[in-house]
């Protein structure tokens, strides 16, 4: 790797460390499966997710409080992601061991010492 690389990656780690809470809870939250408040929109018909254009919280809770008072909203729930539930199990609990196969033209291949070990 380069300087350069090894600096970007120190300052990506050092982002990511200072947001960790809030990554793993969100990762967590991916595993079990996520909510999401829809309402119909009156114009087209179709149901649209609430408050998924701002990140402001007072914006988000204006959107939802109309969204709550129009009466025609639902709660989805977004299946778990068995990719996220299995990489949050690799990160805690380690990946398990892949067994690998070493074979040669004629079969298996028989590795041994050359010498006895002293």
């Amino acid at each position: 790797m380069t300087r350069s690389e090894l600096e970007t990656r120190e300052v990506v780690r050092e982002l990511i460390t200072e947001h960790l809470d809030k990554l793993i809870s969100a990762a967590i939250e991916n595993a079990s499966g996520l909510n999401h408040l829809m309402a119909r929109d009156p114009n087209t018909g179709k149901y649209e997710r609430v408050a998924s254009d701002t990140e402001d919280p007072e914006v988000a809770a204006a959107q939802i409080d109309a969204a709550l008072k129009s009466g025609s909203c639902w709660l989805m729930k977004k299946d778990a992601s068995v990719p996220a539930f299995a990489e949050l199990m690799h990160r805690a609990l380690g990946r398990p061991i892949e067994p690998v196969e070493i074979t040669g033209p004629d079969g298996p291949i028989r590795i041994s010492w050359l010498k006895e070990a002293q």
